[in-house]
């Protein structure tokens, strides 16, 4: 018996800590997650995968998000001044309101970092998980063992992908504060219409870039404005739950 046991942690150890076989290949497989209809019946393993499917389900969420909700910086130039515009939109180009966009950007820090916390704490249920195994017998835990391999590949996406992410949102929030302060009124450069103008001001802040360095040329500065000028521009569908008014003075007070 305490061969066999000595047996199946020497064969956990090799499946959780091996690199999947897919890897050594020039081509490497996506890695997915589903979690079984039929749970294995042991409690502490069976809490651990449904841990794990929950941490998937939330990294599936943020990712999309991600390509959902897009954060943006033009720079162009009118009469000779360069001026910076930022603003989010989503999928289908359609502008957030300046409320909904503070919420995404503050909503994209506060979860993702809440992601990053929750990568750690099932990170320290992995040893028991694995412990546990040896109650369901050699073929049992031989059958499990990729569902066990598998946490701390979702684990390590929290920790790496999740919170490179958040990193990104949290240095958009800031652009997108700074852009507040001294923002312009669109009407004042006189090249959209009073239409465009309306829907810069709802989902917009736009400012003189005042740098040493031009940040593109001014010929290219000039056309990127005739671009905005014949926009079409709409205002995204809005959810009132997701619009905040005002900004926080300092994101971290909300984590």
């Amino acid at each position: 018996m305490k061969k066999l046991t000595k047996a199946l942690i020497a064969l956990l150890a090799i499946l959780i800590a091996a690199p999947m076989a897919v890897e050594a290949k020039n081509e490497k497989k996506k890695f997915e997650w589903q979690l079984p209809a039929e749970l294995s019946g042991n409690e502490t393993f069976d809490s651990y995968l449904r841990s794990c499917d929950t941490l998937w389900n939330d990294i599936q969420k943020y990712n999309e998000s991600m390509t959902t909700y897009i954060f943006k910086t033009d720079t162009f130039s009118v009469n000779g001044q360069v001026y910076v515009m930022s603003h989010m939109e989503n999928a289908s180009g359609e502008y957030l309101t300046k409320a909904a966009a503070n919420w995404q950007l503050v909503q994209a820090v506060t979860l993702g970092l809440s992601i990053v916390a929750d990568g750690v704490s099932i990170g320290e249920k992995t040893v028991d998980a694995a412990k546990s195994m040896k109650k369901m017998g050699f073929l049992d835990a031989l059958a499990w063992a990729s569902y066990m391999k598998a946490g701390p590949t979702i684990i390590a996406m929290a920790g790496n992908e999740i919170k490179e992410l958040a990193a990104i949102r949290r240095s958009q929030w800031q652009q997108w504060k700074a852009m507040k302060e001294g923002a312009l009124d669109a009407t004042s450069l006189g090249i959209w219409t009073p239409d465009q103008a309306k829907v810069l001001e709802s989902c917009c802040f736009i400012k003189k870039y005042e740098g040493d360095t031009a940040l593109i040329s001014e010929e290219v500065a000039k056309q990127r404005a005739e671009q905005l000028a014949a926009q079409e521009l709409a205002i995204a569908p809005e959810d009132e739950a997701q619009k905040l008014e005002e900004m926080p003075d300092d994101i971290d007070s909300l984590l």
